[in-house]
């Protein structure tokens, strides 16, 4: 998720993090992700008795309210199984999860994300959800698949997504007319965007405008920089290896960095962001976040002096479309993992995903929710906007790395923002840049395994 990433702290201590964490996997290696729970019979069949399950959720008071909103709903169903929801920074810290495992610590149900289910699913932190889906009558076509793979780990569902967090291009069509520049018209390509971006790109009297805002640096996460990396053509990783040298990675990267440099003011961020002071006419954003950089908190005004409107983010020569899931899994701790799962089934269901959408304004990851007016009026004349972006382009998808082992998950975000540095500052070229990651990363990995 652009913005809202659990990786990301102070960058000295998650190197030491990482390393620390290896000797707690030596100890979870053996679960497996067998129920430690005793629990038997059909999996849809549910206690009788008065029960408390546990819910972690990140540290946030609008996480907080949407998960109540969605435990709630779950209650009403089933008035003996309570859902406690609690806030736990624990849930974004790998090294935490890993611990609280160990000890047999893990609440019922619990936060995760695109970056953290290959491992937390490998280590036998959390429950498979597969049987469950099949027991409640799931179909794959039911969801936007590319979503729901980001929670699956060896063809197995670990982690169901609470919405599709789709990357799409927000524009000022004002700044469009004003410079006589056609209107980006779903599908469009790279070059079109290109194209596009050197028009919109000058300077009128004392005015800089630009082609693209600051969005909070969104050129550095993930959802952005691994579209680019593959979009070429080229792959991050190569068995247990980055694979950051690919030349087809860092043409990815050059593009993307040639691109900040000529058309945004990336590399000398103003006091604010151009595009909400309609000096900017694109910014790159996902649903949620889109509240929290262009509406007022209650939804109902933009910030903006103008009326955003939307389309999908330019389709690069290998097509990807970034995109970050977060979601919810149960824990392989529960006392009762068919609770734990009917409520993340719940979570999938069509009134679940319609109470955390009205609440969180997330798109929903139902197929036959995508014209649901529920999520398309939480923004301000959401009826009458065309929001066909966040849906219409699901198929083309990019992942973030995830069979390298744990410690490079810290390793690589170290790298990764060394690398942007470098560019950004002049120090290094994207191919200088890249090589020293990959060298980094790999001397890391190749040390953990002697």
């Amino acid at each position: 998720m652009v913005g809202v990433h659990p990786r990301r702290g102070n960058r000295k201590s998650r190197v030491g993090i990482a390393l620390s964490v290896v000797l707690l996997l030596v100890l979870t290696s053996c679960l497996g992700g067998t129920p430690r729970a005793t629990e038997s019979g059909p999996l849809t069949q549910l206690t009788k008795k008065n029960v408390t399950l546990t819910w972690w959720v990140l540290p946030s008071p609008t996480e907080y309210s949407w998960a109540q909103s969605l435990a709630a709903g779950f209650h009403r169903h089933h008035p003996n199984i309570t859902i406690k929801v609690e806030e736990s920074a624990q849930v974004g810290n790998l090294q935490a999860v890993v611990a609280n495992s160990v000890a047999h610590k893990l609440p019922d149900i619990m936060f995760s994300a695109d970056v953290l289910t290959s491992t937390e699913a490998s280590k036998g932190v959390l429950l498979n959800l597969s049987p469950y889906m099949k027991a409640y009558g799931y179909k794959d076509s039911d969801f936007s698949g590319k979503i729901m793979d980001l929670g699956v780990y060896q063809g197995k569902q670990y982690v169901v997504p609470r919405g599709v967090d789709q990357i799409v291009t927000v524009y000022n069509p004002a700044l469009f007319k004003k410079f006589g520049v056609p209107l980006p018209k779903e599908g469009w390509t790279w070059d079109q965007f290109v194209a596009a971006s050197k028009k919109l790109t000058r300077k009128v009297g004392n005015t800089q405008y630009y082609a693209m805002g600051t969005g909070g640096n969104t050129h550095t996460a993930y959802p952005v920089y691994v579209p680019f990396m593959k979009g070429w053509g080229g792959q991050m990783t190569k068995g247990d290896r980055t694979n950051f040298s690919d030349p087809k990675v860092v043409e990815g990267v050059t593009q993307l960095m040639d691109f900040a440099a000529k058309y945004t003011p990336w590399f000398a961020p103003p006091p604010s962001d151009p595009f909400l002071a309609g000096q900017a006419a694109m910014e790159w954003a996902q649903r949620p976040v889109l509240y929290g950089c262009c509406t007022t908190p209650d939804r109902k005004k933009w910030t903006s002096s103008f009326v955003p409107r939307f389309v999908n983010f330019p389709l690069l020569p290998t097509p990807e479309i970034g995109a970050g899931m977060a979601g919810w899994g149960a824990s392989i701790d529960t006392r009762y993992p068919h609770e734990a799962a009917a409520f993340l089934m719940y979570s999938l269901s069509k009134e679940g995903q319609l109470i955390y959408s009205k609440a969180a304004g997330e798109v929903p990851v139902r197929s036959d929710l995508t014209g649901s007016s529920v999520w398309r009026d939480q923004i301000p004349q959401g009826g009458s906007l065309d929001q066909k972006a966040f849906v219409d382009f699901t198929q083309y998808q990019s992942y973030p790395p995830t069979n390298l082992p744990i410690a490079s998950d810290a390793q690589i975000a170290e790298a990764i923002t060394n690398m942007f540095d470098e560019i950004r500052l002049g120090r290094a070229s994207p191919k200088e840049a890249l090589k020293s990651a990959d060298k980094a990363v790999n001397a890391a990995l190749k040390s953990e395994q002697q």
